[in-house]
């Protein structure tokens, strides 16, 4: 009797758990999950925030703006998205991340200073640095720190920077320590809007810098629960003049605490921050104050 030889062939138990279970790994690598829905209390009205910035004419901006050719940088860039894009790559190819490496000051000039000297860092310090030129260009920027749903349990946060394009009349948020915009369907996005189809369909989102990364969405996704700012978007002065404002999704627990670090100090969140459920208050208008304005004002 002749036998097939697919019946001769017998393949054994242990070679197809070794094929099948990295294949699963692989592919199981690459699904992008949303995460879960949000729900918020939207106004309908137009909403204005106020903010201090630094004058761009002023010596520190005119200083950091000059010293490290600002102007030419971004003399090919056409809108405010391209400048951003732009002075973000640069920023994100300063130096290696090291998250656990911290300046010794928090502005832009002895950041890049220290840079220079080999100096490695860690997110908050890319978006120091590019809040810093954005400014020195007369882009208006912030900081965004963004949170997991376990605010309270855990130290780890990202911090990214959002410029107000006055050319969109939209706030976009960019993240250096990645070199990311994500964009959908061709346009720019906030954070909340980020957050908002990561919770739809996570694989129509691009970037600015590129079609896909899909590593990129599978990372970001644990810190797009919690976000907030601070509207004194000044970049080096030792005290602050507003509290931080914090985003919180009404199907959410307002924080209590921002990590467990504030938490074994006692130092409530209530205390340095206000609390809003509506993104468009959050993604107000920009009223614009420099440091003369906000004096007079009271600030």
């Amino acid at each position: 009797m002749i036998q097939c030889p697919m019946e001769r062939m017998q393949v054994p138990m242990r070679v197809v758990f070794y094929i099948t279970v990295p294949l699963i790994m692989i592919l199981g690598s690459c699904i992008v999950r949303p995460i879960m829905e949000f729900s918020y209390d939207i106004s309908d009205d137009p909403q204005e925030l106020r903010y201090i910035f630094q004058d761009p004419e002023g010596v520190y901006l005119s200083t950091l703006r000059e010293d490290y050719q600002l102007l030419s940088r971004t003399a090919v860039a056409g809108s405010d998205l391209q400048r951003a894009a732009v002075l973000a790559a640069w920023v994100h190819g300063l130096w290696e991340h090291d998250g656990e490496s911290a300046a010794s000051k928090q502005d832009p000039l002895t950041i890049l200073w220290e840079a220079e000297e080999g100096g490695k860092f860690r997110a908050i310090e890319y978006a120091v640095v590019l809040s810093g030129a954005l400014q020195a260009v007369a882009v208006p920027s912030r900081f965004i720190n963004l949170h997991g749903k376990d605010i309270e349990e855990t130290t780890v946060s990202h911090v990214v920077v959002e410029a107000y394009m006055r050319d969109l009349q939209k706030w976009v948020v960019i993240d250096p320590r990645w070199n990311r915009i994500p964009m959908y369907q061709g346009s720019p996005l906030n954070a909340f809007e980020l957050q908002s189809i990561m919770s739809k369909d996570p694989r129509s989102i691009t970037f600015f810098q590129t079609d896909r990364d899909r590593s990129y969405i599978r990372w970001i996704r644990q810190y797009l629960y919690y976000m907030h700012t601070n509207q004194d978007s000044r970049l080096n002065v030792e005290s602050y003049a507003f509290k931080n404002l914090m985003l919180v999704p009404t199907n959410l627990p307002i924080p209590g605490y921002y990590s467990p670090y504030h938490r074994n100090r006692g130092f409530e969140l209530s205390l340095s921050a206000s609390i809003t459920h509506d993104p468009n208050y959050f993604y107000g208008t920009p009223i614009i104050l420099f440091d003369d304005e906000a004096e007079a004002a009271g600030l």
